[in-house]
């Protein structure tokens, strides 16, 4: 059983290791220190019987969800976590015409394109060389 919830400090050395160990371009510890402060931040833990099992962390602008990161450890993939936390965050969402949330994606990154186009994303734009040698992919789900 998934259980989401807000993160808290007792959470960052699982998450560090986890980005350190998956994340191509990895974030600091004090990055993710300021993302618990942060008041637009939604930074969010899924956890199981294993401890934490994933990630993720958006910034709330405008109506809007800027997913910053998502990471799911590789021993807990496909398990339907990635697409608990997306729905955990997309629930903090008032529902508008407008709302929606945001994403890039290394366009290398076949993996990660193909789980968010089947949790309902769209690709709406292109940015070369975003991240140095591979572009981003601009991808959006609206929420009704």
């Amino acid at each position: 059983m998934i259980n989401i919830r807000n993160a808290t400090e007792s959470d960052l050395d699982a998450v560090c290791s986890m980005e350190n160990e998956w994340m191509p371009s990895p974030w600091s510890r004090q990055g993710f220190e300021s993302e618990l402060s942060n008041s637009f931040s939604h930074f969010l833990v899924a956890e199981n019987e294993n401890g934490i099992a994933g990630y993720a962390v958006a910034w709330r602008v405008a109506g809007e969800l800027q997913l910053n990161r998502i990471l799911i450890h590789a021993s807990q993939r496909r398990r339907g976590i990635g697409r608990a936390l997306l729905e955990n965050l997309a629930r903090r969402l008032t529902p508008s015409p407008h709302s929606r949330i945001l994403i890039e994606v290394r366009s290398k990154n076949l993996e990660a394109r193909s789980f968010y186009r089947a949790a309902g994303f769209v690709e709406t734009g292109r940015r070369r060389r975003y991240y140095g040698g591979d572009d981003a992919m601009l991808m959006e789900l609206k929420i009704k």
